[in-house]
Protein backbone atom coordinates (compact mmCIF):
# COMPACT_ATOMS: atom_id res chain seq x y z
CA UNK A 1 0.00 0.00 0.00
CA UNK A 2 2.83 2.45 0.77
CA UNK A 3 4.21 2.11 -2.76
CA UNK A 4 1.03 3.56 -4.31
CA UNK A 5 1.45 6.89 -6.08
CA UNK A 6 -0.73 9.83 -4.97
CA UNK A 7 -2.31 11.47 -8.01
CA UNK A 8 -2.67 15.12 -8.96
CA UNK A 9 -5.81 16.68 -10.41
CA UNK A 10 -3.72 19.45 -11.98
CA UNK A 11 -0.20 20.77 -11.64
CA UNK A 12 0.60 20.94 -7.95
CA UNK A 13 -3.00 20.16 -6.87
CA UNK A 14 -3.68 16.72 -5.41
CA UNK A 15 -6.88 14.76 -5.67
CA UNK A 16 -8.39 14.74 -2.19
CA UNK A 17 -7.41 11.85 0.09
CA UNK A 18 -11.18 11.40 0.45
CA UNK A 19 -11.27 10.60 -3.27
CA UNK A 20 -8.09 8.62 -3.91
CA UNK A 21 -7.00 7.15 -0.58
CA UNK A 22 -3.37 6.06 -0.91
CA UNK A 23 -3.34 6.76 -4.65
CA UNK A 24 -2.74 4.60 -7.73
CA UNK A 25 -1.30 1.16 -7.05
CA UNK A 26 2.14 0.63 -8.62
CA UNK A 27 2.85 -3.09 -8.84
CA UNK A 28 6.38 -2.48 -10.12
CA UNK A 29 7.25 -0.42 -7.07
CA UNK A 30 5.68 -3.00 -4.77
CA UNK A 31 7.61 -6.01 -6.09
CA UNK A 32 10.98 -4.25 -6.42
CA UNK A 33 10.93 -2.43 -3.06
CA UNK A 34 13.83 -3.17 -0.74
CA UNK A 35 11.95 -1.87 2.31
CA UNK A 36 8.50 -1.68 3.78
CA UNK A 37 6.60 0.55 6.18
CA UNK A 38 4.65 -0.40 9.31
CA UNK A 39 2.54 2.15 11.19
CA UNK A 40 2.70 2.66 14.94
CA UNK A 41 -0.31 2.04 17.15
CA UNK A 42 -0.62 5.82 17.58
CA UNK A 43 -1.21 6.28 13.84
CA UNK A 44 -4.26 4.11 13.18
CA UNK A 45 -6.46 1.57 14.91
CA UNK A 46 -5.72 -0.82 12.05
CA UNK A 47 -1.93 -0.70 12.47
CA UNK A 48 -1.85 -4.38 13.44
CA UNK A 49 -3.40 -5.25 10.06
CA UNK A 50 -0.53 -3.60 8.21
CA UNK A 51 -2.66 -0.81 6.74
CA UNK A 52 -0.49 2.17 5.85
CA UNK A 53 -2.31 5.34 6.86
CA UNK A 54 -2.39 7.97 9.58
CA UNK A 55 -5.77 8.75 11.13
CA UNK A 56 -5.50 11.98 13.12
CA UNK A 57 -9.12 12.00 14.31
CA UNK A 58 -10.79 15.28 15.17
CA UNK A 59 -9.36 18.18 17.14
CA UNK A 60 -12.20 19.72 19.19
CA UNK A 61 -9.92 22.28 20.88
CA UNK A 62 -8.31 23.24 17.55
CA UNK A 63 -4.82 22.85 18.92
CA UNK A 64 -3.47 22.14 15.44
CA UNK A 65 -0.71 19.73 16.50
CA UNK A 66 -0.68 16.02 15.60
CA UNK A 67 1.88 13.26 16.08
CA UNK A 68 2.14 9.69 14.83
CA UNK A 69 4.89 7.16 14.18
CA UNK A 70 5.95 4.52 11.69
CA UNK A 71 8.90 2.22 11.12
CA UNK A 72 11.04 1.78 8.02
CA UNK A 73 12.17 -1.83 7.58
CA UNK A 74 15.19 -2.37 5.32
CA UNK A 75 15.17 -6.06 4.35
CA UNK A 76 17.97 -5.72 1.78
CA UNK A 77 21.67 -6.50 2.29
CA UNK A 78 22.77 -2.89 1.75
CA UNK A 79 22.41 0.39 3.64
CA UNK A 80 19.65 2.60 2.20
CA UNK A 81 19.44 6.39 2.36
CA UNK A 82 16.13 8.28 2.43
CA UNK A 83 14.73 11.79 2.69
CA UNK A 84 11.51 12.51 4.58
CA UNK A 85 8.93 15.06 3.47
CA UNK A 86 5.21 15.74 3.39
CA UNK A 87 2.40 17.77 1.85
CA UNK A 88 -0.72 18.89 3.74
CA UNK A 89 -3.90 20.40 2.33
CA UNK A 90 -7.57 21.00 3.06
CA UNK A 91 -10.84 21.40 1.17
CA UNK A 92 -10.89 24.55 -0.95
CA UNK A 93 -13.82 26.95 -1.23
CA UNK A 94 -15.38 28.88 -4.09
CA UNK A 95 -17.90 31.71 -4.37
CA UNK A 96 -21.03 31.79 -6.54
CA UNK A 97 -23.66 34.55 -6.49
CA UNK A 98 -22.20 35.93 -3.29
CA UNK A 99 -22.38 32.59 -1.46
CA UNK A 100 -19.24 30.68 -0.45
CA UNK A 101 -19.30 26.92 -0.94
CA UNK A 102 -16.98 24.05 -0.13
CA UNK A 103 -15.20 22.79 -3.24
CA UNK A 104 -14.12 19.30 -4.24
CA UNK A 105 -10.69 20.75 -4.99
CA UNK A 106 -7.99 21.07 -2.33
CA UNK A 107 -5.97 23.99 -0.99
CA UNK A 108 -2.37 23.63 0.16
CA UNK A 109 -1.72 24.14 3.88
CA UNK A 110 1.59 25.56 5.07
CA UNK A 111 1.70 23.22 8.06
CA UNK A 112 5.09 22.60 9.63
CA UNK A 113 6.11 18.93 9.33
CA UNK A 114 9.04 17.75 11.46
CA UNK A 115 10.62 14.35 11.93
CA UNK A 116 12.64 12.47 14.49
CA UNK A 117 14.42 9.24 13.57
CA UNK A 118 15.30 6.86 16.40
CA UNK A 119 14.87 9.74 18.81
CA UNK A 120 17.06 12.22 16.94
CA UNK A 121 15.58 15.34 15.31
CA UNK A 122 16.12 15.60 11.55
CA UNK A 123 16.67 18.99 9.90
CA UNK A 124 14.46 20.03 6.97
CA UNK A 125 15.05 22.68 4.36
CA UNK A 126 13.42 23.82 1.11
CA UNK A 127 15.00 23.66 -2.31
CA UNK A 128 13.07 26.82 -3.28
CA UNK A 129 14.43 30.33 -2.71
CA UNK A 130 11.58 32.49 -1.42
CA UNK A 131 12.43 34.19 1.87
CA UNK A 132 9.37 36.44 2.10
CA UNK A 133 9.56 36.95 5.87
CA UNK A 134 13.28 37.80 5.66
CA UNK A 135 14.29 35.38 8.39
CA UNK A 136 17.15 33.88 6.40
CA UNK A 137 15.48 30.71 5.10
CA UNK A 138 12.58 29.42 3.01
CA UNK A 139 10.01 27.45 4.98
CA UNK A 140 6.30 26.97 5.64
CA UNK A 141 5.95 30.54 6.93
CA UNK A 142 6.87 31.88 3.49
CA UNK A 143 4.36 29.56 1.82
CA UNK A 144 1.67 30.71 4.26
CA UNK A 145 2.37 34.35 3.38
CA UNK A 146 1.56 33.52 -0.26
CA UNK A 147 -1.63 31.68 0.73
CA UNK A 148 -2.71 34.54 3.01
CA UNK A 149 -2.25 36.98 0.15
CA UNK A 150 -4.23 34.83 -2.29
CA UNK A 151 -7.11 34.28 0.17
CA UNK A 152 -7.36 37.95 1.09
CA UNK A 153 -5.89 37.70 4.59
CA UNK A 154 -2.93 39.86 3.50
CA UNK A 155 -3.22 43.01 1.39
CA UNK A 156 0.19 42.92 -0.29
CA UNK A 157 3.20 40.74 -0.99
CA UNK A 158 6.62 40.95 -2.62
CA UNK A 159 5.35 39.61 -5.94
CA UNK A 160 8.83 39.26 -7.44
CA UNK A 161 10.05 36.99 -4.64
CA UNK A 162 6.73 35.13 -4.31
CA UNK A 163 6.70 34.19 -8.01
CA UNK A 164 8.68 30.98 -7.43
CA UNK A 165 7.98 29.45 -10.86
CA UNK A 166 8.74 32.80 -12.56
CA UNK A 167 5.59 32.78 -14.70
CA UNK A 168 4.74 36.42 -13.96
CA UNK A 169 1.91 35.74 -11.49
CA UNK A 170 1.62 34.68 -7.85
CA UNK A 171 -0.56 31.55 -7.48
CA UNK A 172 -1.08 28.67 -5.09
CA UNK A 173 1.38 26.73 -7.25
CA UNK A 174 4.17 28.97 -5.96
CA UNK A 175 3.25 28.03 -2.38
CA UNK A 176 3.13 24.39 -3.44
CA UNK A 177 6.67 24.59 -4.86
CA UNK A 178 7.95 25.83 -1.50
CA UNK A 179 6.12 23.14 0.43
CA UNK A 180 7.00 20.23 -1.85
CA UNK A 181 10.62 21.36 -1.81
CA UNK A 182 10.80 20.89 1.96
CA UNK A 183 12.69 17.68 2.67
CA UNK A 184 14.81 16.28 5.44
CA UNK A 185 18.51 15.69 5.35
CA UNK A 186 19.48 12.13 4.46
CA UNK A 187 18.43 9.34 6.83
CA UNK A 188 20.30 6.03 6.64
CA UNK A 189 18.70 2.68 7.48
CA UNK A 190 21.32 -0.03 7.83
CA UNK A 191 21.02 -3.34 5.97
CA UNK A 192 18.55 -5.63 7.68
CA UNK A 193 17.70 -3.00 10.28
CA UNK A 194 14.81 -0.69 11.09
CA UNK A 195 14.37 3.01 11.84
CA UNK A 196 11.51 4.46 13.84
CA UNK A 197 10.18 7.77 12.55
CA UNK A 198 7.97 10.12 14.56
CA UNK A 199 6.08 12.72 12.52
CA UNK A 200 4.78 15.94 14.05
CA UNK A 201 2.41 18.10 12.01
CA UNK A 202 1.88 21.58 13.40
CA UNK A 203 -0.52 24.22 12.14
CA UNK A 204 1.08 27.51 13.13
CA UNK A 205 -0.85 30.59 14.24
CA UNK A 206 -1.25 31.94 10.69
CA UNK A 207 -2.55 28.57 9.44
CA UNK A 208 -5.03 28.30 12.33
CA UNK A 209 -6.16 31.88 11.77
CA UNK A 210 -6.96 31.05 8.15
CA UNK A 211 -8.75 27.81 9.08
CA UNK A 212 -10.79 29.46 11.85
CA UNK A 213 -11.86 32.32 9.62
CA UNK A 214 -12.65 30.29 6.51
CA UNK A 215 -14.04 27.09 8.06
CA UNK A 216 -16.12 28.07 11.08
CA UNK A 217 -17.38 24.49 11.55
CA UNK A 218 -13.96 22.88 11.09
CA UNK A 219 -12.03 21.53 8.13
CA UNK A 220 -10.49 18.33 6.85
CA UNK A 221 -6.73 17.98 7.22
CA UNK A 222 -5.37 15.83 4.43
CA UNK A 223 -1.94 14.99 3.10
CA UNK A 224 0.83 12.55 2.34
CA UNK A 225 4.09 11.80 4.13
CA UNK A 226 6.88 10.60 1.85
CA UNK A 227 9.88 8.34 2.43
CA UNK A 228 11.92 8.82 -0.74
CA UNK A 229 15.19 7.06 -1.58
CA UNK A 230 18.10 9.44 -1.89
CA UNK A 231 19.97 9.24 -5.19
CA UNK A 232 23.53 7.92 -5.17
CA UNK A 233 26.44 10.02 -6.41
CA UNK A 234 25.87 8.41 -9.81
CA UNK A 235 22.20 9.41 -9.77
CA UNK A 236 20.88 5.89 -9.15
CA UNK A 237 17.62 5.48 -7.23
CA UNK A 238 18.07 2.45 -4.99
CA UNK A 239 14.54 1.83 -3.70
CA UNK A 240 10.85 2.58 -4.22
CA UNK A 241 9.19 5.71 -2.85
CA UNK A 242 6.85 5.12 0.09
CA UNK A 243 3.89 7.39 0.84
CA UNK A 244 1.51 7.50 3.79
CA UNK A 245 -1.97 9.06 3.40
CA UNK A 246 -2.99 11.33 6.29
CA UNK A 247 -6.53 12.33 7.23
CA UNK A 248 -7.91 14.26 10.17
CA UNK A 249 -10.35 17.01 11.08
CA UNK A 250 -9.49 20.43 12.49
CA UNK A 251 -12.35 21.12 14.88
CA UNK A 252 -15.10 19.07 16.48
CA UNK A 253 -16.47 16.48 14.08
CA UNK A 254 -19.94 16.79 15.65
CA UNK A 255 -20.20 20.58 15.12
CA UNK A 256 -21.11 20.65 11.38
CA UNK A 257 -24.72 19.71 10.70
CA UNK A 258 -25.32 16.53 8.72
CA UNK A 259 -28.46 18.12 7.26
CA UNK A 260 -28.78 20.79 4.58
CA UNK A 261 -30.23 24.11 5.82
CA UNK A 262 -33.11 23.90 3.32
CA UNK A 263 -34.78 21.61 0.82
CA UNK A 264 -34.29 22.28 -2.86
CA UNK A 265 -37.97 23.14 -3.26
CA UNK A 266 -37.67 25.81 -0.56
CA UNK A 267 -34.53 27.21 -2.14
CA UNK A 268 -36.07 27.15 -5.63
CA UNK A 269 -39.32 28.92 -4.75
CA UNK A 270 -38.23 30.76 -1.56
CA UNK A 271 -41.77 31.06 -0.33
CA UNK A 272 -41.05 33.43 2.56
CA UNK A 273 -37.73 34.94 1.46
CA UNK A 274 -35.65 33.11 4.06
CA UNK A 275 -34.35 30.10 2.09
CA UNK A 276 -30.60 29.50 2.30
CA UNK A 277 -28.32 28.00 -0.32
CA UNK A 278 -27.26 24.43 0.38
CA UNK A 279 -23.74 23.65 1.57
CA UNK A 280 -22.39 22.13 -1.62
CA UNK A 281 -23.95 24.48 -4.16
CA UNK A 282 -25.34 21.49 -6.09
CA UNK A 283 -28.53 22.72 -7.74
CA UNK A 284 -30.66 19.62 -7.32
CA UNK A 285 -30.30 16.01 -6.22
CA UNK A 286 -32.56 13.31 -4.79
CA UNK A 287 -35.71 15.34 -5.43
CA UNK A 288 -39.25 14.28 -6.23
CA UNK A 289 -40.35 15.99 -9.45
CA UNK A 290 -43.84 16.31 -10.95
CA UNK A 291 -44.18 16.92 -14.70
CA UNK A 292 -47.68 17.13 -16.29
CA UNK A 293 -48.23 14.89 -19.29
CA UNK A 294 -49.20 17.88 -21.43
CA UNK A 295 -46.24 20.02 -20.34
CA UNK A 296 -42.88 18.67 -21.50
CA UNK A 297 -41.01 21.92 -20.87
CA UNK A 298 -41.35 22.38 -17.11
CA UNK A 299 -40.89 20.17 -14.06
CA UNK A 300 -42.15 21.05 -10.61
CA UNK A 301 -40.10 20.14 -7.55
CA UNK A 302 -42.07 18.90 -4.56
CA UNK A 303 -39.58 17.69 -2.00
CA UNK A 304 -35.97 16.62 -1.74
CA UNK A 305 -33.54 14.92 0.57
CA UNK A 306 -32.92 17.43 3.37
Amino acid sequence: MSTSEPLYESEGVYYSVLKQGSGLANIGNAVTAKSYILMGDDATDSASDGKIKAELGDDPDREGSYTFSFTIHNFSDEDLDYTLSGDMFTQDTYESDGVEYLSQDVLALAADISFTVDGEAVDTESAADCDLDLDGDTDTNDAQMILNYLTGLADSIDAYTADVDEDGTVTTYDAYLILCGLASSTVTVAAGETAQVVVTITCGDSVKEMLNETYVNGAYLEGYIYVAPAATDEGEITDSVHSIPVLGFYGNWSDPSMYEPTTYAEYLYDFDGTAKANYSGVASANTLVYQPADDSQYAYYYVGNP
